[in-house]
């Protein structure tokens, strides 16, 4: 059996981090001889840590754009934004926004209006308005996620870059819906054509010679639709958006109740 497990929403609960309890279910799984992959959105610079923790050997990163083989310390698969895309969202983009970027796989690059309000930790760089063209035209990028504090701001960039074609990944549910709501933080993901967890997914699983009925996805996102679309089973978080519980075929305690070591000591 293969399972491929979220991270934020999912495997984060209160802490960053994976909790004690479900590092026990998820090394008492993988003795049994069954593969974890940790299968998320945000770069992979930012979960190697957890694999080494955990002793997971792949990890589907950027939704897809990167699969990453720990063992072997490569990139097995990766597949980066359009040039066509970098050029269109140059056009766009505004101060504002905060802007993560994945570049090459392993590291994030930064720039936003109101850094010193989010945790500078996970960042490798930081990149001023003046260096964000030249970035963008000499480098290979994986993904970009957008956030700001302001609804009105997020949800017409969001719109412009639907008109433009973007690969919109996920957002927050308000700017999907294009009502508002109060959030912290609203967000949406960029990644390239073709590319979703379902992608990362398939490629494992034909890495492994194993079939969709002998994996399992667990995810409490609408961007995790697609890894449950490729697998035999889904199970959808109890925080999981509504989307994604129609579809599931069990549906377990939420991140704030260790869902993830729930389901998974019930097997």
């Amino acid at each position: 059996m293969v399972i491929f497990i979220d991270y934020d929403g999912t495997l984060r609960g209160n802490t960053h981090g994976i909790n004690e309890r479900t590092k026990k279910a998820i090394k008492k799984v993988m003795a049994r001889g069954w593969e974890v992959v940790l299968c998320t959105a945000r770069p992979l610079s930012q979960m190697l840590d957890m694999m080494r923790e955990i002793g997971s050997r792949y990890a589907i990163a950027c939704s897809g754009a990167i699969v990453y083989d720990d063992v072997r310390k490569s990139i097995l698969s990766r597949k980066g934004l359009e040039k066509e895309t970098l050029e269109k969202f140059l056009e766009i983009y505004k101060e504002g926004v905060l802007m993560h970027i994945s570049s090459s796989g392993l590291d994030t690059y930064t720039h936003n209006a109101y850094l010193k309000t989010r945790d500078p930790i996970s960042h490798r760089a930081i990149l001023v308005q003046s260096e964000v063209q030249e970035f963008f035209r000499n480098n290979d990028l994986d993904k970009i996620a957008i956030h700001s504090k302001d609804f009105n701001v997020m949800f017409s960039f969001y719109r412009q870059c639907r008109e433009l074609g973007f690969h919109i990944d996920g957002a927050s549910r308000p700017v999907l819906a294009g009502v508002y709501a109060p959030q912290d933080d609203y967000y949406m993901d960029i990644v390239p054509v073709g590319v979703s967890k379902g992608t990362g997914i398939k490629y494992i699983l034909d890495i492994l010679g194993a079939k969709a009925e002998q994996a399992i996805a667990i995810g409490d996102a609408r961007s995790d639709i697609a890894a449950f679309e490729a697998v035999g089973t889904g199970v959808a978080m109890g925080n999981a958006v509504p989307e994604l519980k129609a579809i599931a075929k069990h549906v377990t305690a939420t991140n704030k109740e260790d869902g993830v070591a729930v389901y998974l000591e019930s097997l």
